[in-house]
């Protein structure tokens, strides 16, 4: 069995024993929509009436059945669906050779959670040699017993008194007893205690209409005192001179009732599995509609189950991840991949954003169409922000928050790579007198100065520009579109910049500066070259300049707020290297 064929419900789950039941079962087992639309039918149906599965799926079951029992048929279901209470007929059904056989069905209905009928499950028996007993009841009574001693079928006949009168050789097989033992007893003495009640009704019912009754299921006690379920079938033959007795069918169905228990436990346990997964699970129409979703998805998405009925899942995509969503689905369906799996954003009713890893399978019926889409769906928005967060540490400064010495490098060899279109420069800074900050005032101070630096120097160049720490006290600032008037210009506005007093609270004005090295890139730079000719650049300037004479004045004790201390170099060296 292919898990296309599987009912819906069971799709999916590992119950060998309970496949292996239904692939070997003689009852014939067909699953219908509410609609009469075969869903799915067991190999049984072949043995018996000659359709392959392939043949019965997808054809409504009143394609199979003889002509003139359609109205009744019909009129039948559509009480039934109103009802949904478990129903047993016997139908004359075509056989693939032209035939017709007689089935017994036992039908039940499958709801949802509104209470309406989705699914109908029926196992039905073949009745035919049954049928074709009666009718030779009619005819002959010697034909009658030749028929029922070899029907595997337990054939009792009672008088109106409910006296057995007759029982077939299978009651031995069946039941244990032998039919001298049972013959002018009592029949309701073989009917468990439980079901006497149930019994005498039926029989009442029986007596009071010529001609067969519905099946009725009954425990009958076998020779040890063990309850069989049985199905019968009473046939009231009283005013048949042949017959002069009710005809009673029992089958036994022990085998074919477990078998629907198993089922509908197969079912429920999906149900449960499927309701309290801790990742979201839904059921999507090939429109994107929503079918059936679970808790864990309506959490994740902000809203309830009942909610996402309503929706599809183009309404609550993020438009940015929309498209890439509809071309999988595309290549999906068309059969160019067998499922896929992406990142994506949907949309909480409150415009918040959710991450979530999206995991989509198709699921097709027995001739490989696509019906439905099955996803799987996952939050992993505390995963995507701690990923995105190592990603900024790994490229920016922990103390100022720039950019650090990788994504300048990386940034530096990205301009290089576009410098056919306009030239490309970098500034490389370094701070003077900062060494006497940190022995003034101490390590703290001196990164609260950095951090400071950091802010000024990333309003001071342009938004197109990138400014990165690189060393303790060591800047680079990378620019494009770019020229030695430019650098000239963006150094300028950095000295000046610089030139503010930085106020931290309880310590003087602490002023700083920086010396500027400026490089152009020329065809032949990397991002090495065009880096290491800037830092000597800024070296040279280092050398012409006349370092401080003393450090910052130390605080005095109770200084007043703003109070300056002396400032280091408030200018900036800049030559350019092109």
């Amino acid at each position: 069995m292919t898990e296309e064929r599987l009912p819906t419900g069971v799709s999916g789950l590992d119950v060998d024993v309970l496949m292996t039941a239904i692939e070997t079962a003689e009852s014939l087992i067909v699953v219908t929509d509410a609609g009469g639309s075969i869903l799915w039918a067991n190999p049984a149906c072949e043995r018996i009436l000659g359709w392959s599965v392939d043949e019965l799926v997808g054809r409504s079951a009143l394609d199979f059945m003889a002509c003139d029992e359609l109205d009744e048929v019909l009129d039948e279901h559509l009480s039934f669906l109103d009802s949904a209470e478990p129903r047993r007929q016997i139908r004359r059904w075509r056989t693939r050779d032209g035939g017709e056989r007689s089935i017994s069905f036992t039908r039940t209905g499958v709801r949802d959670d509104t209470g309406v009928v989705r699914r109908v499950v029926a196992t039905g028996v073949d009745v035919t040699a049954e049928h074709v007993a009666r009718a030779a009841l009619l005819a002959s009574e010697r034909r009658h017993r030749a028929l029922v001693e070899h029907a595997s079928d337990v054939v009792v006949v009672i008088d109106d008194r409910a006296v057995i009168t007759y029982v077939s050789a299978s009651a031995e097989t069946q039941l244990g007893w032998t039919p001298s033992e049972l013959e002018g007893r009592s029949g309701f003495d073989l009917v468990a205690e439980q079901d006497r009640e149930l019994a005498l009704r039926s029989f009442d019912e029986t007596l009071s209409e010529l001609g067969p009754t519905v099946p009725r299921e009954l425990r009958i006690e076998d020779r040890f005192g063990r309850p069989v379920l049985m199905e019968v079938v009473a046939n009231n033959r009283l005013q048949d001179p042949s017959v002069e007795g009710v005809i009673l069918h029992m089958r036994d169905i022990t085998e074919r009732r477990s078998l629907e228990v198993t089922l509908s436990t197969a079912q429920e346990r999906f149900r449960q599995a499927f309701a309290k997964a801790p990742t979201g699970i839904a059921l999507v129409d090939l429109d994107g509609r929503f079918l059936e979703a679970n808790r864990a998805l309506a959490d994740i998405l902000g809203r309830e189950p009942a909610d996402l009925s309503h929706l599809s899942f183009q309404d609550i995509t993020h438009p940015d991840d929309l498209g890439a969503d509809l071309d999988y689905l595309d290549r999906l369906l068309s059969g160019r991949i067998p499922g896929y799996r992406m990142e994506k954003r949907y949309l909480r009713p409150d415009a918040t954003v959710v991450w979530c890893l999206l995991n989509v399978s198709v699921l097709r019926d027995a001739e490989g169409a696509p019906q439905h889409l099955l996803a799987h769906v996952e939050d992993i928005t505390s995963r995507k922000s701690l990923t995105e967060e190592l990603a900024h540490l790994a490229h920016h400064d922990g103390l100022t928050g720039l950019p650090n010495r990788t994504a300048v490098h990386t940034r530096v060899g990205e301009s290089l790579a576009r410098r056919h279109l306009h030239e490309v420069g970098v500034l490389f800074l370094d701070l003077d007198g900062f060494k006497d900050v940190n022995d003034t005032y101490g390590h703290d101070i001196g990164d609260r100065v950095l951090s400071v630096v950091a802010r000024r120097l990333a309003d001071a160049v342009r938004p197109t520009d990138l400014v990165g720490r690189v060393g303790g006290d060591e800047f680079v600032v990378v620019c494009e579109p770019a020229s030695a008037t430019i650098l000239q210009s963006i150094a300028e506005r950095i000295g000046t910049a610089l030139e503010r007093p930085i106020e931290l609270a309880g310590l003087p004005a602490i002023t700083t500066g920086a010396t500027v090295g400026l490089a152009v890139a020329d065809p032949v730079d990397d991002t090495a070259s065009l880096l290491r000719r800037a830092d000597e650049e800024m070296y040279r300037g280092k050398a012409g300049r006349r370092p401080p004479t003393r450090r910052p004045d130390p605080p005095r004790a109770g200084p007043t707020a703003g109070s300056p201390a002396r400032p280091t170099a408030p200018r900036v060296w800049a030559r350019t290297s092109a």
